[in-house]
């Protein structure tokens, strides 16, 4: 626990109303999710969409009386409330999440990538729960605001942490990158979510493997990094996977049956086969990458192979149901972009065995194509 005053000063705030040293647990940026206003902070966040300072009244009347704001004068008819002061609310949210960070000497995986962190995230804590006390992002916590919720979870009880980071335009990593400060990195699928934030694919790789500098160890498909080593620090160690004889990982077959594929593969020169539980190539690629961060923690053949056969699906990311009248329905709710809906189109093949098919799709927000070609 910090002190709204230790707080203050992390931040770099000064205050406008100090009634009381409270002690702080929560980090509350919305007013209707409040579940222990007495021992929160309540962040009044600018974003595109809306402005937490509209919002003070109302979490002051469900308890809040800790507020950090930049505007003081929206916070003067709290009168029984601490107000903390200052330049830009979404900045002293991410120093207070670094400045905790900091406090920890635990091994923190980082995760970037346009698809799959979630998914491996969440594989990575069923594989290695066993052996860890892990902390972890909550569901898709890796935007600006995300982290540094995810980050603040951590406490001395935790053995391991694994955070994910999204970006959608130019210079967003650098936040993100000191608020999680990986130990290793895993970089997943890079594909087209995202794309209309940048003005091209080697731009956003750019960015997003800026989430590794100063990480000792990064796992990636070889494919994924797209000629980028050079980009990484002398002293990170590159461990690549992928099916050329040249990567740390060969890949030398994946063999598919119906709800199953046998991948061959060969680290520290030995060949070993694992069975995943899955068919389609956005988890044979996720199932890989955990396989490299458990090559790379030290896990044997045996183990890896143990632990990947028993492996689950992420709910909302290619769940197939049951439903009425013999009918199947797959859903890929969690993802919407081309890359995904490639992926999902093919599992829908491979499920409908001459069935009739229905999709039902919203809207792509962030392919970057122009909207005849999209």
């Amino acid at each position: 626990m910090y002190t709204i005053s230790q707080i203050c000063s992390i931040v770099k705030g000064h205050f406008a109303s100090h009634r009381s040293d409270d002690r702080i647990e929560n980090l509350v940026y919305d007013s209707r999710r409040l579940q222990q206003p007495a021992s929160s902070v309540f962040f009044a966040i600018r974003t595109e969409h809306n402005d937490g300072h509209k919002y003070l009244r109302n979490a002051y009347e469900k308890g809040i009386r800790n507020f950090v704001v930049s505007e003081a004068a929206a916070a003067k008819d709290l009168v029984k409330a601490n107000i903390v002061v200052v330049e830009d609310t979404l900045t002293a949210l991410h120093r207070l999440a670094a400045a905790h960070r900091s406090q920890f000497h635990i091994p923190v995986i980082g995760i970037t990538g346009s698809n799959g962190k979630t998914v491996v995230k969440e594989w990575l804590y069923q594989l290695l729960q066993e052996d860890f006390n892990i902390v972890r992002s909550p569901k898709s916590y890796n935007s600006q605001i995300g982290v540094p919720l995810s980050v603040w979870q951590m406490d001395e009880q935790h053995t391991l942490a694994i955070f994910e980071a999204g970006i959608s335009r130019p210079s967003e990593m650098e936040s993100l990158r000191s608020m999680i400060q990986p130990t290793i990195g895993i970089l997943t699928n890079i594909g087209e979510a995202h794309n209309e934030g940048f003005i091209d694919d080697a731009q956003k790789l750019t960015e997003k493997i800026s989430l590794f500098s100063s990480c000792p160890v990064l796992i990636a498909r070889n494919k994924d990094l797209g000629g980028k080593k050079e980009l990484l620090d002398k002293e990170t160690r590159l461990i690549t996977w992928g099916s050329a004889a040249s990567n740390d990982i060969v890949v030398s077959s994946i063999t598919k049956a119906k709800d199953r594929c046998t991948v061959l593969v060969r680290f520290n020169d030995v060949e070993q086969e694992i069975v995943f539980p899955f068919t389609d190539d956005a988890s044979i690629e996720n199932a890989i990458t955990c396989c490299a961060v458990l090559f790379h923690l030290g896990y044997d053949f045996e183990v890896i192979r143990q632990r990947l056969s028993r492996l689950h699906a992420i709910d909302m990311r290619l769940q197939l149901n049951h439903s009425f009248n013999d009918c199947l329905v797959i859903n890929d709710s969690y993802s919407a972009d081309i890359t995904s809906l490639r992926i999902a189109l093919d599992f829908l093949a491979q499920q409908s065995s001459g069935l009739n098919r229905t999709i039902i799709l919203s809207e792509f927000l962030e392919s970057g194509m122009d909207e005849r070609s999209l």
